[in-house]
């Protein structure tokens, strides 16, 4: 048995495999006590303290299957000065009875006996066990060997084997580990101890989380859907210090409890996902890693991605998209210290390049509540009154349209039935927005497509009503100038009558022609009109990346459409000039992943807006533009905005040696761009204020549940609370987190969400 403080939470491993399909029981005594020496009480009801019993009944299947012959292997190894842990790929036997001791057992088969392990530093050279500790930590499936001298900096194999190359250890089932393949062997770094903090097993740190680098850095698995014991998409996103080969393995090992979605659809976990995130992990870094295999183990609790396409850089910032996680049923507010994440990185051979560990996700518990309702054809079929707003007399539901709910246990997106019909249950009380994403496909205009509600004193909500209508007038929209190979969305929405049909956007992929013609299903009344970059349209995925501006969005366009089809027509102008920059602190420290972007100075019809881009690791940035002067700005959660440099792009008069820019001459207050590299006044600098603290924290409701995508704003003031004109904000994330940068002082935060405002 192993014991979590922090999360209240007692583990217990078996050291052999249980009946199958049989009836068990743990029973708690009352010699269990808290904190103040308060026994155990298991039933309230009797008198006196009564001992706790829990049943549970084993499946009929080992590890999902019929029988287990599945050999056990070495996921990963850590090292330190004086100690080298493997983690194993299930669970093996053990002797339980020299755990507490941390000495070794006699026993044959067993993971702790320390006879059937070797360690080689460097590799080829032994090193003796005979006086060494050992100890096995069955919920992380760690085995650790402590006592050593290794030199930091030194590559350490780890075998589970003997120094012979015989191999013993065994799993619950009997299959002894896997010697092929190097199945048995881990290469590892030796860490200092200073490092590691003597923490090697999977999803160990050392110090508590920092923020502070954690703002502009972070490490992030969070799940979309933040509730105990419910199947979600988790989003991961984190920065590299050391390149992935291509076909190397992304290696993420999740809490006790968490399983994975194996039902045969195609909602598994094994399923790789496709957005725009999945088609270019490594984003604006040179070279596209995409995702080749996703494989998951319930019994390791480990999804391995097998990445494609290219190498990565060494610096490069990867965020992905994973499906058919189910959470753990155990609850974990802010009280505790929440669910991280291991992250592995390796080699195509399997050896580790690096460990992390994800900032904290909190789940929260399942309510009964739940909001039902519809989209439906308000067409006044069969009795019905036509555009009331109302589902009545035999007015259909429309199929296959996706609606968004977001509130206390996170955001999540499901399509609507063959009767127009939705459901999202196990809510619980507080505020929740629900809403239909512009409509991409059919003919149907519609709207309001949001509704605000609460859930109060235990109530849910049933039959809430969106309303669509057949559209018999259409705006036809001409695109010319398509660059080759370049995806684009059409849209149009009413912006003084959100009754008179909502949000419509079309897809319009390139299909080798660069003019084309799309018809937008409108409604009578004034449209605004407007091309841009493409975007994913299934909300359910996510925010995205910063799309790939080939072109520069053109000014919008009003169409009035009364009676009969509209028609528009935009030329595309191409963005094929290329502007860099640097994005620094006032210190002059590159600051990553900053959104960078550039507007006209002068809005003409044929120019709506600039492009945009993100910072890498290095702080640089690359624009695409085309000629004419902007304003190019950088920002970042959490930080003000950075200054706003004004540049001036021209045709490229072939003076690559001198400005180091084939595509454009760049003029920024009057002096050419030479992109040097050196920050200094011939080139494109952009200066965010990033305060020398940080303060990170939670928004959450006033039931303590976290509010995903609320707004913090951070206002410094005088003693007497008074502002003093400096201000910071961000954005929380799905988990409610957030960290704002400031300097010495005092510091007013306000949180803003839907229906909410709370000031500290």
């Amino acid at each position: 048995m192993d014991y979590d403080p922090a999360g209240r939470t007692a583990y217990l491993s078996p050291s052999a495999l249980l009946a199958a399909s049989k009836k068990h029981y743990i029973r708690l005594t009352t010699d269990i006590k808290d904190l103040a020496g308060n026994r155990l009480d298991g039933d309230t009801s009797t008198e006196g303290n009564q001992a706790e019993v829990i049943a549970f009944t084993t499946g009929t299947n080992i590890n999902g299957g019929a029988a287990d012959s599945t050999k056990p292997t070495i996921l990963y190894a850590n090292a330190d000065n004086f100690s080298v842990a493997a983690t194993l790929s299930e669970p093996v036997k053990f002797d339980p009875d020299e755990i507490e001791t941390e000495t070794t057992s006699g026993l044959a088969g067993m993971v702790n006996n320390i006879s059937y392990w070797s360690v080689e530093s460097p590799p080829g050279s032994q090193v003796n066990l005979s006086d060494k500790d050992i100890e096995y930590i069955p919920r992380d499936r760690t085995l650790i060997i402590r006592g050593l001298m290794l030199s930091p900096n030194q590559e350490v194999r780890v075998k589970a084997v003997t120094a012979t190359g015989a191999a013993y250890i065994q799993d619950l089932s009997g299959n002894v580990i896997n010697t092929a393949s190097s199945g048995s062997i881990a290469d590892v770094t030796v860490q200092s101890m200073q490092d590691s903090g003597g923490n090697l097993g999977p999803g160990a740190m050392t110090g508590g989380f920092d923020y502070f680098s954690m703002g502009t850095e972070p490490v992030m698995v969070y799940p979309r859907t933040g509730m105990a014991g419910v199947a979600s998409n988790y989003e991961v996103e984190f920065n590299l210090n050391q390149s992935i080969p291509l076909g190397g393995t992304i290696v993420l090992t999740f809490p006790q409890g968490f399983s994975f979605v194996a039902d045969g659809g195609s909602s598994e976990c094994q399923d790789a996902v496709t957005s725009m995130e999945n088609g270019d992990v490594n984003g604006p870094a040179q070279g596209t890693m995409t995702i080749d295999s996703v494989a998951c183990s319930s019994a390791a609790r480990t999804v391995t991605v097998t990445t494609a396409g290219a190498a990565t850089g060494a610096r490069d910032r990867l965020r992905f998209l994973i499906q058919g996680i189910v959470n753990s049923s155990v609850p974990k507010d802010y009280t505790t210290s929440g669910y991280s994440v291991d992250i592995k990185t390796k080699d195509i051979q399997g050896n580790m390049l690096e460990s992390k560990t994800s900032m904290p996700f909190f789940l929260s518990q399942p309510g009964t509540q739940h909001i039902h309702g519809y989209v439906f054809n308000d067409n006044g079929a069969v009795g019905g009154t036509a555009n009331n707003k109302t589902k009545d007399g035999g007015e259909p539901g429309v199929a296959s349209v996706q609606v968004c709910l977001g509130g206390m246990g996170g955001f999540t997106c499901q399509n609507t039935t063959a009767t127009g019909a939705f459901f999202f249950n196990s809510l619980s009380n507080g505020f929740y927005h629900i809403d239909v994403p512009p409509l991409s496909a059919g003919s149907f205009v519609g709207g309001p497509f949001y509704k605000d509600m609460e859930l109060i004193g235990g109530n849910s909500f049933d039959n809430i009503g969106f309303a669509l209508r057949s559209s018999d007038v259409n705006i036809n929209v001409t695109i010319n100038g398509i660059p080759t190979g370049t995806n684009i969305d059409v849209f149009a929405f009413n912006p003084t009558n959100f009754d008179a049909g909502g949000n419509i956007v079309r897809a319009v992929l390139w299909n080798g022609s660069a003019s084309r013609t799309v018809a937008l299903p409108v409604s009578d009344g004034t449209w605004e009109v407007g091309v841009g970059p493409w975007m994913q349209k299934d909300r359910g995925l996510g925010p995205q990346q910063m799309p790939t501006f080939t072109f520069l969005p053109p000014k919008s366009q009003q169409v009035l459409v009364s009676g009969g089809d509209g028609a528009v027509t935009f030329n595309l102008q191409s963005a094929n000039r290329t502007v860099s920059g640097t994005v620094l602190d006032g210190a002059g420290v590159a600051i990553p992943n900053a959104f960078i972007m550039a507007r006209p100075a002068k809005f003409t019809s044929g120019i709506g807006g600039g492009g945009g881009a993100q910072s890498q690791f290095n702080g640089r940035f690359s624009l695409n533009l085309a000629d004419g002067v902007y304003l190019i700005e950088a920002t970042i959660s959490g930080m003000p905005m950075s200054n706003s440099a004004e540049v001036t792009v021209t045709a490229d008069t072939s003076n690559y040696s001198v400005d180091h820019n084939s595509t454009a001459d760049v003029y920024a207050n009057g002096v050419l761009v030479i992109n040097d590299g050196d920050s200094d006044s011939d080139d494109i600098v952009l200066k965010i204020a990033k305060g020398g603290r940080s303060i990170a924290g939670l928004v959450l409701d006033e039931s303590g549940n976290a509010i995903s995508y609320a707004h913090v704003m951070a206002e410094q003031v005088d003693s007497s609370g008074n502002p003093i004109g400096r201000f910071s904000d961000s954005p929380t994330d799905s988990s409610g987190n957030f960290t704002i940068y400031v300097s010495d002082g005092i510091w007013k935060l306000r949180g803003f969400a839907p229906l909410r405002a709370i000031s500290r």
